[in-house]
């Protein structure tokens, strides 16, 4: 029965065995065994050097709580459902704090579990990067002063591209409508810059030689007229006239140029050198040596710009098919100013005469007297 009993040693002390426990023990048929309420706060104090460990604990399941203490120690249960229902899913609360990672990296493992290769967060020695398995090295890396470089882990540059091959590709850009967008050059380390002219290829709107001029490309200024009709003109003398029937135009890219049958008139849309070409086939009247003069006309200064001059011994035959004609060509470049009056023109012949417009003869006929004019630089 239970009661409190009495007993002597061999030594003669006096024993009292007390068959109760309390406090997280219990009695089983007179044993005492770990286990049982606590009738009391109970604390167990540990040290460094006097641990507690349980052995032996079963494997738990997602659905298990999940043992926690308090402020004072006291041990307590959180319902695991608490912390969103799996791990501890960083991305299903509110931080309250910063997650400082030690100097460690965060590393992102693929969702297909065959494929190992995996991507990690870190920074190290001033670079924020982010490090492929697969290449075995930074995919990315922004360094702090604001660098960003994909192929390099030392950026020096906003944007640092580096690759063994093509390594920027642009698709879907939309076509530039802008006569005043620049285009893009490289330099010969790889840095982007921005042209140093409008565009890099033109479309012209005008049929011409396509120049370069200040590192810009554009289409020369072109004049070429021909002859449509015989000119004839009286005696010069030491004046000059405007050549007359120029009127066939092969091209005027720029719309500089007017004539009639009694006169010329250009201008150049800018300043520059400009090759110039003329061949007149020439018929005077009468008999004798004379010095007629062929070239373009300053119509300002009253000057010739280009010229040229030959000695032509006259005859008096008048008939078309045994004229004496004689063809003066004029083959230069010649430096003209934007804006300036110019004019084909004859001078110096003291007597009258033609300047023909076709060759002709008995095996054919086609055009002789002409004057072109196109920009060079």
């Amino acid at each position: 029965m239970s009661q409190s009993k009495t007993v002597v040693t061999s030594f003669g002390e006096k024993i009292t065995i007390s068959p109760y426990a309390n406090n997280g023990l219990s009695t089983n048929n007179g044993f005492i065994q770990l286990g049982g309420a606590l009738t009391q706060p109970s604390v167990l104090t540990t040290t460094s050097a006097f641990t507690l460990a349980i052995n032996g604990l079963q494997a738990g399941s997602a659905s298990d709580n999940v043992l926690v203490t308090d402020t004072n120690g006291v041990l307590k249960y959180v319902s695991r459902s608490s912390f969103g229902g799996g791990a501890d899913n960083l991305g299903n609360h509110i931080a309250t704090q910063n997650l400082m990672m030690n100097r460690n990296d965060v590393v992102f493992a693929d969702r297909l579990e065959s494929n190992t290769k995996t991507f990690s967060f870190y920074k190290d020695n001033g670079v924020f990067g982010i490090y492929n398995s697969n290449k075995g090295n930074n995919s990315l890396s922004i360094s702090e002063v604001g660098n960003v470089g994909i192929g390099t882990a030392s950026p020096t540059n906003a944007l640092h591209v580096q690759s063994s091959t093509d390594p920027v590709r642009i698709e879907g850009l939309a076509g530039s409508t802008n006569s005043n967008d620049a285009p893009i050059v490289v330099t010969s380390d790889g840095t982007l810059k921005k042209g140093a002219f409008p565009t890099i290829n033109i479309v012209p709107d005008d049929v011409g030689t396509v120049i370069a001029i200040g590192g810009k490309l554009e289409v020369a200024q072109e004049i070429t007229v021909l002859m449509d009709a015989d000119f004839n003109f009286a005696a010069t003398s030491g004046n000059t006239i405007p050549i007359g029937n120029f009127k066939k135009i092969i091209i005027d890219n720029k719309n500089k140029y007017t004539a009639n049958t009694t006169t010329n008139n250009f201008t150049v849309e800018a300043s520059g050198t400009y090759q110039l070409t003329m061949n007149v086939l020439l018929h005077l009247n009468g008999s004798g040596e004379y010095f007629p003069v062929i070239g373009v006309w300053d119509n300002n200064t009253s000057l010739w710009t280009a010229r040229v001059n030959d000695q032509y011994t006259a005859t008096s035959i008048t008939n078309n098919m045994n004229k004496r004609l004689q063809t003066y060509t004029l083959i230069t470049a010649v430096e003209l100013t934007a804006g300036k009056p110019y004019s084909f023109r004859i001078a110096n012949s003291s007597i009258g005469g033609t300047i023909i417009a076709f060759s002709y003869g008995n095996t054919g006929s086609g055009p002789a007297s002409f004057a072109s004019l196109k920009r060079l630089k």
